[in-house]
């Protein structure tokens, strides 16, 4: 019979952090006449991802750091955190980008673009930085994330609408796009947050 021995859940406004199980299963495997019992741990967790310049880091496009403190207290207990622009090969400080002809899913699509403000086609490396975040979601099992909000890769339900002109419109970034392909929820960083405590 197993014995469940622990069952701890952290939870930050609402959001797991990591979930451990702990169970020892008595596994009895009989040899002639010896009878050996064998206790097997098994550990289940669960764990979130965070966009690298709400942890502080000077990664944006202006090469700049977008600090959350509710972000940053989900790196603390151990958030994996991940910049698709950096890791699909753009450079910091880079010139802006937004996504002209729909959303991220149009994008994964080929159905819209991602285009930077001199013009250059800057889709494949986000494309390519989406799928790097992807594998890392996969390999570390992040099953949520908190991405910051307005980006042409991260925003989760607001991004600009591709004319420069700082007109935001309803639509997902292309690495949020993805994630939400493949069963993992996403966030904006007021979910982490408290009201007032965020970096302007």
């Amino acid at each position: 019979m197993a014995t469940l021995l622990s069952l701890s859940l952290r939870f930050e406004n609402s959001m797991t952090i990591f979930s451990f199980i702990f169970c020892k299963l008595p596994f009895t495997i009989r040899l002639s006449d010896v009878v050996v019992t064998i206790p097997l741990t098994f550990m289940v967790s669960f764990m979130i991802a965070v966009s690298e310049c709400l942890r502080g880091t000077p990664c944006r496009y202006d090469g700049m750091a977008k600090p959350d403190k509710g972000a940053r207290e989900l790196v603390k207990a151990g958030a994996v955190c991940i910049c698709p622009e950096v890791l699909g090969g753009l450079d910091t400080p880079r010139s802006p980008a937004e996504i002209q002809g729909g959303d991220g899913f149009d994008v994964l699509c080929g159905k819209a673009k991602v285009v930077n403000k001199a013009g250059e086609d800057v889709t494949a490396q986000y494309v390519k930085g989406a799928e790097i975040v992807l594998e890392l979601c996969k390999k570390y099992g992040v099953t949520e994330a908190v991405l910051k909000e307005k980006s042409p890769s991260c925003g989760s339900s607001l991004i600009y609408d591709g004319s420069f002109t700082g007109t935001l419109r309803p639509g997902v970034g292309v690495t949020a796009a993805l994630r939400l392909r493949n069963g993992i929820t996403v966030r904006d960083e007021q979910s982490c947050a408290e009201t007032g405590n965020k970096a302007k």
